[in-house]
């Protein structure tokens, strides 16, 4: 016996789970609720409401699946290039992960950024002991003041 309405399809964002139930109206079920898409029928317009939606359905996912990809990908350039630690988020989502790396970029360029800051006062420290006579008498300390910040801002580099 054919339905007497076409299928529902119902959509909102996260997973989509198409349900039929003992007869049609199918419907979309996701973790954030429902969203009627309208009447969709095997004998649309073009022959392929249903396959158009799924075929929607897997380039989303591909889609995630490529976003997903670059996220990771810019994890490992700041775990090598930032030698900073970065933990696994504890829900694999991409607020989550978005979250992770903006911490992890906050972290790498904060240290790089003292380190700088570091090294322009001691250049600073140690040229005016070198040059101005009231200063003379800090030239030990402004050296050894370089030469730390000097190491701060090759570990940054060598990791």
């Amino acid at each position: 016996m054919p339905p007497t309405e076409p299928p529902q399809v119902w959509k909102s964002g996260g997973q989509i789970e198409i349900v039929q139930e003992t007869m049609p109206p199918f419907e979309c079920r996701t973790r954030t609720g429902r969203q009627n898409l309208g009447a969709v029928s095997a004998s649309s317009d073009n022959g392929n409401g249903i396959q158009d939606l799924l075929d929607e359905l897997e380039a989303s996912k591909q889609s995630r699946l490529r976003a997903w990809s670059v996220l990771q990908r810019l994890r490992m350039v700041l775990w090598e290039l930032g030698s900073v630690a970065i933990p696994p988020p504890a829900q694999k989502t991409f607020e989550a992960e978005g979250e992770a790396l903006e911490h992890a970029l906050r972290k790498t360029f904060g240290l790089r950024n003292n380190a700088i800051k570091s090294l322009c006062s001691s250049v600073r420290r140690f040229r005016d002991a070198t040059i101005k006579e009231e200063c003379k008498g800090d030239y030990p300390h402004a050296l050894q003041a370089l030469w730390k910040a000097l190491d701060r801002a090759e570990d940054l580099i060598q990791n």
